[in-house]
């Protein structure tokens, strides 16, 4: 199975219109050179047999999930200590802890910007599945089980709409704080 891994997954509006453009040439073009076209915006791996595809998507899933639960607790710990989380954002960027999610997920989480790239219920949905089949396999995933279940408490709040980085809300209420750094 190959899992497709696209460069450009959050490309800007004007790469997307680039991209509509670069296919409806494409289009107009033999089918070898179309299938070229592919290598501008994805990387193929194969990653093993039939249906390891949509094990390695929910193992992408498990991650992301864990990431951005980890980035919330790490910026409302650094918040309760004093600290200003954009600027430990900024302190750790090139170090280890840095990644697409920390400086993306983490700068929504200090906004409160919220609208969903990815829905709560969505992301619960992947690690419910993701569990499932992990339970499937005889493995116990206890890091993901406590992140599903803050997903599912978030979504139980009435939150499931709100983008997966709103997980800092429910790290919020766990702790008995608002759930908007606005109201503190």
């Amino acid at each position: 199975m190959v899992f497709v891994i696209s460069r450009y997954r959050e490309a800007s509006k004007a790469r997307s219109t680039q991209r509509s453009r670069s296919w409806r040439a494409a289009s107009r073009t033999p089918s070898r050179q179309r299938a070229n076209c592919w290598v501008q915006w994805v990387r193929p791996v194969r990653v093993g047999p039939a249906g390891t595809g949509q094990q390695t998507k929910l193992a992408n899933q498990l991650i992301v999930a864990n990431t951005i639960a980890a980035v919330a607790e790490a910026l409302l710990f650094a918040e309760r200590g004093g600290a200003d989380p954009a600027k430990v954002i900024e302190a750790l960027a090139g170090g280890f802890a840095d990644s697409p999610i920390l400086r993306k997920h983490g700068q929504r989480m200090i906004d409160e910007t919220f609208a969903p790239g990815g829905a709560a219920k969505y992301q619960l949905k992947d690690t419910q599945t993701a569990l499932a089949r992990a339970r499937s396999l005889g493995l116990a995933l206890p890091v993901a089980h406590i992140v599903d279940a803050l997903f599912a408490s978030m979504v139980d709040h009435g939150d499931s709409d709100l983008d997966h980085s709103a997980l800092i809300r429910e790290i919020r209420r766990e702790n008995n704080l608002p759930v908007s750094r606005k109201d503190t």
